[in-house]
């Protein structure tokens, strides 16, 4: 039988290109604000970023109270060794990781490719959250940009992204290389919520007269499942290459999740009375509409799929949503006993945690669940083709 490439000629879906495009573009505008931010020793003069929000947004935004510049820039100053570290090391990795989405460079240039994703990785595992955990350490919770919420948010995005990158690493040592293009997808999504915070920040502020600290906690609210989802659908536009066949749900598993959700709703409904609100509106429209729209999205097209892999690929997302609740009480906990923080803002945290940690172990559990019949580095000889997975 002649001898294949797997969809290594395939052309990437209109969508795929006009994401990559807006991925593209986003990141060079933002490495600039991103790399001088500290780089002046001198963390209370006015910076890139500073001025161009002035512009686009107000002054007041940009210099006034709850803008960064207030009493928040106290805390650079003892940690801004580190955050230039964080600053410069995310530049670069966000610049890097570019390259690493392009079939034509991989194949072009592959020693360049791999020592790119080398330094990519290296900033994604090391530099990067461990210079933010530095920050979070000996700044504490309630002197973080945003408060308590958002630094349990960086904790999280931090082991996240540490975690991604070296499964990545793991799975390209053991030449798992569609395994590893679905990790790195993944942690180049983590990191780009920096970006998306700032894009974010200049779309609120357009008709939203809020500070720029509230607003980047609403942003932070909705942008861990904006951009899972992202690299979800990314990931599954590449899925052309043939799979074993996967095992379906565990009944064990299901019952599991569904009890941890009846677990998580007793625990959050036991702290209703008892709560003290703070900005619970805000806190509604930026989290159960884009929720409920993902959760639609994930039943359709598991109903859809046009094959038993796809099938379970999404139903594992839709059964993992309803781990929501679960991971809800765990993070509403922590906010409060870990980082003392009050019921108002500990249900920011339990919105954030909850979305985020369901949707990332239910992408790891598919993640480690698929397996391929071949790999990159090698010619299929007689596999058939696989039948475009939805």
């Amino acid at each position: 039988m002649q001898a294949t490439w797997l969809n290594s000629s395939a052309k990437p879906r209109r969508s795929v290109s006009l994401l990559r495009g807006l991925v593209w573009i986003s990141v060079l505008a933002y490495v600039p604000l991103s790399a001088t931010y500290f780089l002046a020793s001198d963390v209370t003069k006015h910076r890139l970023q500073d001025v161009v929000l002035a512009y686009v947004i107000s002054p007041s935004f940009s210099y006034g109270a709850g803008s960064g510049n207030d009493g928040h820039i106290d805390t650079y100053i003892g940690t801004h060794s580190s955050m230039l570290i964080h600053s410069l090391a995310g530049s670069l990795s966000l610049t890097l990781g570019l390259s690493q989405f392009s079939d034509g460079f991989r194949k072009a240039y592959p020693k360049i490719h791999r020592w790119f994703g080398y330094m990519y990785i290296l900033g994604g595992c090391a530099f990067i959250p461990l210079s933010a955990i530095n920050y979070l350490l000996r700044t504490g919770p309630h002197q973080t940009f945003s408060g308590p919420a958002f630094a349990q948010l960086l904790w999280l995005d931090a082991v996240a992204t540490a975690l991604t990158g070296f499964l990545a690493l793991h799975a390209a040592i053991q030449h798992k290389f569609e395994r590893h293009r679905d990790l790195i997808t993944f942690n180049f999504a983590l990191m780009f919520s920096a970006p998306l915070l700032r894009y974010g920040w200049i779309l609120l502020g357009q008709f939203w007269d809020e500070t720029k600290e509230f607003i980047n906690l609403i942003v932070g609210v909705w942008a861990s499942g904006f951009l899972s989802s992202c690299a979800i659908f990314y990931i599954r536009t590449r899925k052309a290459r043939a799979q074993r066949a996967r095992t379906p749900l565990a009944l064990s598993m299901i019952v599991g999740a569904l009890a941890s959700s009846v677990f998580g709703i007793l625990f959050l409904a036991a702290q209703l009375e008892t709560t003290q609100w703070w900005r619970p509106v805000p806190l509604f429209w930026s989290s159960l509409p884009p929720l409920m729209v993902q959760y639609t999205a994930f039943l359709v097209l598991a109903m859809v799929a046009k094959d038993d892999n796809s099938r379970i690929y999404w139903n594992t997302f839709v059964l993992g949503l309803f781990t929501i609740p679960f991971w809800a009480s765990v993070s509403f906990e922590t906010c409060r006993s870990v980082f003392h923080s009050d019921t108002g803002t500990a249900w920011y945290a339990a919105v954030t945690g909850g979305w985020g940690s369901a949707t990332f172990f239910s992408f790891l559990i598919n993640v480690y669940s698929t397996t391929y019949l071949v790999d990159d580095r090698t010619l299929t000889v007689g596999y058939p083709a696989a039948k475009g997975l939805a």
